[in-house]
């Protein structure tokens, strides 16, 4: 009974809310541009004109240093891939999580970024299932994925505890493992505790590449936070309790939550700059390209969490 703008909005039905039928049909056009004819083919290739190697001059710029301001991720993400070509899936639905299609050195991918700009991108049950509805999707059709990370965790609170965040966040973890696609993530800024899972933010979740800036934080929770619970008595105590609680936190990012600690400990594979981004991940992808994946045991299907 709902209109086109619940279901674009609320409910994540549909994928994309058209202004009018042109619109509509020049969507599908660019939505299948994207796809190849068929499951049993690879991802779609086409000529884009675009280095593939190209230095992303910007990137460093587009993203505060502070985990605490937000940015638009998408600005970041048309950087990203060829000629700025993003094509959103799901936009104004759970805007936590910015999902869809480009393309890097001509080969279609999947986007999966969190977006700071809302709930400072944390994930929630609705950008969960769109999570892994849009996973499952590139999935089926050997598309590869690309995740951004900048995560501080599952959101908290009554209502998403009361609608079921734990069932809807396996949702992520299961959609991540089950696919067998090439699957690279980038770690911008924050990843912590159940976030860093569910977005690939290390290696343990069948990542097939992850790197990290070198502005990444890699932590079961934010430095302020376990600096509070860890410190707080010694804070208390101190002559300058603000500037002892600086230096703790100073010492806190240097000695747990350093992207180099995480590469040391194999959970990511590079440190790198944000100008290289996309010429690491298109050798990536390179690497992948032949990527075989090793038969499960037989059985007749997962039981994926609903």
């Amino acid at each position: 009974l709902a209109g086109a703008s619940v279901h674009g909005e609320k409910t994540g039905i549909a994928d994309y809310v058209a202004t009018d039928e042109v619109d509509c049909l020049l969507a599908v056009r660019r939505l299948v541009s994207f796809l190849p004819a068929n499951n049993v083919e690879g991802p779609r290739r086409v000529e884009t004109q675009d280095d593939p190697y190209r230095p992303m001059t910007n990137a460093g710029d587009l993203v505060p240093v502070d985990p605490g301001l937000a940015f638009d991720m998408r600005d970041l993400v048309a950087e990203f891939v060829d000629n700025e070509d993003f094509f959103e899936i799901e936009p104004d639905f759970a805007g936590e999580l910015t999902i869809g299609f480009g393309r890097l050195a001509g080969t279609t991918v999947g986007i999966f970024a969190n977006n700071p700009l809302h709930l400072a991108g944390s994930l929630t049950v609705d950008s969960s299932d769109k999570f892994a509805r849009f996973m499952r999707f590139c999935d089926a059709f050997n598309i590869p994925c690309i995740l951004f990370v900048d995560v501080p965790g599952y959101f908290p609170g009554i209502d998403q505890e009361h609608r079921g965040i734990i069932n809807h966040g396996a949702k992520v973890l299961y959609a991540l493992c089950e696919a067998t696609v090439p699957k690279i993530s980038i770690v911008v800024r924050k990843c912590y505790g159940g976030g860093m899972l569910a977005m690939g933010g290390h290696k343990s979740l069948r990542i097939d590449q992850a790197f990290g800036w070198p502005t990444a934080e890699l932590a079961t929770m934010g430095a302020e936070a376990a600096v509070n619970v860890l410190y707080g008595a010694d804070i208390r105590a101190a002559s300058d309790p603000e500037q002892r609680r600086l230096e703790l936190l100073q010492e806190y990012r240097e000695e747990h939550s350093n992207p180099v600690r995480a590469a040391n400990k194999r959970f990511l594979d590079d440190v790198i700059s944000p100008a290289e981004t996309r010429a690491r991940v298109v050798r990536a992808l390179e690497l992948l390209s032949r990527k075989k994946d090793d038969p499960l045991p037989a059985k007749k299907h997962g039981n994926i969490p609903l």
